[in-house]
């Protein structure tokens, strides 16, 4: 992961990034891959360093922790990312660097697409609500996507912050929500559901 890290950290003139990493499944057993959180670390770090970056995508499947050791570090610096799309399932998030990520989110200023995968982590309500209400002062923003399934300790702050953002920003039009799993009431996906009609989407889809 290192060796990867010092590669990507010379590539100055990058504009596009994709790395996936996941477990391997073997008949009942998974076989969970040597990627430390200390090493994804580096990899942020370098990534970080490309100031030219226009797309980024990282998907980390079934690797533990690697999400607090990679998410503080990308909104570091002034970078160009127009596209993120960040996937860490069953993993945990903790709200010590989910805090550092969303205060600093604003530095991505010309960041437009957003989605995030979580799905059957650890991610606590407090921690979600408050990367919602950042994203909400992302000006550029107009498509989000959001996987939450099975993040079970979802419910009450991130429905209102979600239907906040829904009904405020300016300019928003695509929205995609997986919420299966979580403690999202009846009423509260209602209501996000009642936003589709007062705003003109162009996109918008709740599964639970």
């Amino acid at each position: 992961m290192k060796a990867l890290a010092e590669s990507i950290r010379g590539l100055n003139q990058l504009q596009n990034l994709i790395i996936r990493f996941s477990a391997e499944i073997s008949g009942p057993y998974i076989r969970f891959p040597m990627i430390t959180g200390e090493a994804t670390q580096h990899l942020a770090n370098a990534i970080s360093t490309l100031t030219t970056l226009n797309t980024l995508q990282l998907e980390f499947h079934r690797c533990p922790n690697v999400a607090n050791f990679t998410m503080p570090y990308l909104t570091r610096s002034q970078l160009s990312l127009t596209y993120l799309d960040l996937s860490f399932t069953s993993t945990s998030l903790e709200d010590v660097a989910l805090s550092k990520f969303s205060g600093n989110l604003s530095r991505l200023s010309k960041l437009s697409m957003f989605k995030l995968n979580i799905q059957s982590g650890s991610i606590t309500d407090d921690g979600l609500s408050k990367l919602i209400e950042s994203l909400t002062k992302m000006e550029k923003l107009s498509v989000l996507e959001l996987n939450l399934q099975f993040c079970d300790q979802i419910a009450n702050q991130s429905a209102k912050a979600i239907e906040s953002l829904l009904e405020s920003h300016p300019h928003l039009t695509e929205f995609k929500l997986q919420c299966r799993g979580t403690n999202f009431t009846e009423s509260q996906i209602g209501s996000i559901q009642d936003i589709r009609s007062k705003r003109n989407f162009q996109s918008f889809l709740i599964e639970e």
